[in-house]
């Protein structure tokens, strides 16, 4: 099991605590559980804008590729 530590401003740790505790109660472990949970669909949801920037390429290349289609009618 890996360890991170991290420095966060103290508005949010207290919010990420209550959150934590109320939704997975006030035991051993709850903060480790919030925190894997919320890592996690931080990484699904950065791997996918990723994906989407790297299938796209060079933004300027696309648009140039772009208008220099012709436009068939």
């Amino acid at each position: 099991m890996g360890t991170l530590k991290i420095r966060i401003s103290d508005e949010l740790e207290r919010k990420f605590r209550e959150t934590a505790m109320r939704l997975y109660g006030f035991k051993k472990g709850s903060l480790s559980v919030a925190a894997e949970k919320t890592i996690s669909a931080w990484l699904s949801q950065v791997s996918q804008v990723m994906e989407l920037a790297e299938a796209v390429g060079d933004p300027v290349e696309a648009i140039y590729g772009i208008s220099r289609e012709e436009v068939g009618g």
